[in-house]
């Protein structure tokens, strides 16, 4: 008998571990009880940040409750919390086909998104104010190309307008970037593509185009570009696999393109404008450990030393 009983009692502690189990395992769920969408959040918080606008009847996946009534889930490849209220459990008998690319952040948000919203979406590229507005960009790669993202605010956080534009493949480097050029009076936020070139936009409240710089030979930067801009509003671009530094003028005319045969100078991570000429900082000294090559080209892009520094 007390061989039966002990049998009964650990087949039941079983069935209730299993249970148990059962219920922490990540599960599928999918949205009810709203009128067009709920709200996928940073963190189990209904005032924190939103991340996602998840429609009425979609899935999310990956579920699993947490405290203060939400549920960790997750819906297009991102990560959040959703209030329990509006889930519900579901038995998904086929999976959805894959989707040829993976969703960033920055594909999902509005047109115009929130300001606080949108500085939590991507990766941080440039933050520049004025006294009219201030422009954020932000970037996001994905498994084909790399995705980035310009918005300008007025001074009570309303989005004005927003600039968007998409590398034609991925690779190891940065294949988009944003910085500011023109001049104190006149600022330009230039947009940088990989194999696309450089546009131009007023930081003012209209964002329209001045210029453009498309130039292919020119353009052969690669990715992951360093630059500076000089008073007058010129700029000066070197990309990691090219070798010289090409230099646009404030109109965005080409002004030259350098040259550099040099086998030991490769890689450049570095730009910056001297009394005494351009400096350019390649790849570290394989003769002193801690140091590195640094070219320095005059204005008018003529190569005149290499030093180490």
């Amino acid at each position: 008998m007390k061989k039966l009983l002990a049998s009964l009692l650990c087949a039941v502690l079983l069935s209730f571990a299993a249970v148990c189990q059962a219920e922490t395992a990540p599960v599928t769920m999918q949205v009810i009880n709203c009128t067009e969408w709920v709200s996928l959040r940073k963190d189990a918080d209904p005032d924190s940040v939103r991340l996602l606008k998840v429609p009425l009847g979609a899935v999310v996946e990956d579920c699993t409750y947490v405290n203060d009534g939400f549920v960790r889930c997750s819906y297009n490849g991102f990560y959040g919390y959703i209030l329990a209220d509006y889930l519900m459990v579901v038995e998904i008998t086929e999976s959805a086909p894959a989707s040829e690319t993976t969703p960033t952040i920055l594909d999902l948000l509005p047109d115009l998104p929130s300001y606080d919203l949108f500085i939590e979406a991507g990766t941080h590229v440039l933050d520049f104010a004025t006294s009219q507005c201030t422009i954020i960009v932000q970037r996001a790669g994905r498994t084909t190309h790399e995705k980035i993202v310009a918005v300008c605010y007025d001074g009570n956080g309303t989005a004005l307008w927003q600039i968007s534009d998409v590398s034609n493949a991925l690779t190891e480097l940065t294949l988009t970037d944003a910085f500011i050029a023109g001049t104190d009076t006149d600022p330009l936020l230039i947009m940088f593509v990989a194999e696309k070139g450089f546009h131009a936009y007023g930081v003012d409240f209209s964002g329209s185009e001045r210029w453009h710089f498309t130039d292919g030979e020119a353009l052969n930067l690669s990715g992951s570009i360093s630059h500076a801009v000089g008073p007058d509003g010129s700029i000066y671009v070197v990309g990691y696999y090219n070798t010289a530094p090409i230099c646009i003028g404030p109109d965005g005319v080409l002004k030259w393109k350098a040259h550099n045969d040099r086998p030991d100078i490769y890689h450049p991570w570095k730009i910056q404008l001297t009394d005494t000429g351009i400096e350019v900082f390649y790849n570290p000294s394989e003769e002193h450990e801690g140091m590195h090559n640094v070219a320095i080209y005059d204005y008018n892009g003529v190569m005149q030393q290499v030093i180490q520094k």
